[in-house]
């Protein structure tokens, strides 16, 4: 199996209430209109990433320190953007989408898992594993 791991932080402007995307980013910084984002600073090597594009089904992990949630999507072979990673529930795609389809947006992750990726001091780990059989 196909598996990737890389961290983002978390910050205290995080909301994750948006009904349709989740997202990783490089910026540091983060206003509250960003309610899609998940974490930041993401360390993700877009070069990892497009191994994963040919996939059919990917297993998204997100842990910060005992709290965690998976979300399952298909890739986007259209992805190539080295800043932003974006997983949508909808079909919507763009150079920033890495999936489609997603069974979560940010608003569905657990609330107990969003209190953590608030925490400007936490490390965030996302795993992506191919969900091919």
């Amino acid at each position: 199996m196909i598996s990737y791991t890389f961290t983002a932080r978390g910050h205290l402007h995080i909301r994750a209430t948006h009904p349709t995307t989740l997202e990783f980013t490089r910026d540091t910084q983060l206003t509250t209109r960003g309610n899609c984002i998940a974490g930041v600073g993401a360390d993700f090597a877009l070069g990892k990433l497009k191994g994963f594009l040919t996939q059919k089904l990917v297993r998204i992990l997100i842990q910060a320190g005992d709290a965690q949630d998976a979300v399952s999507a298909q890739p986007n072979p259209l992805f190539s953007d080295g800043h932003e990673l974006v997983i949508r529930t909808t079909d919507f795609g763009s150079a920033r989408t890495f999936a489609t389809g997603a069974t979560k947006a940010a608003r569905d992750l657990p609330r107990s898992l969003v209190e953590r990726l608030k925490d400007p001091d936490a490390t965030i780990t996302v795993t992506i594993e191919a969900a091919d059989g």
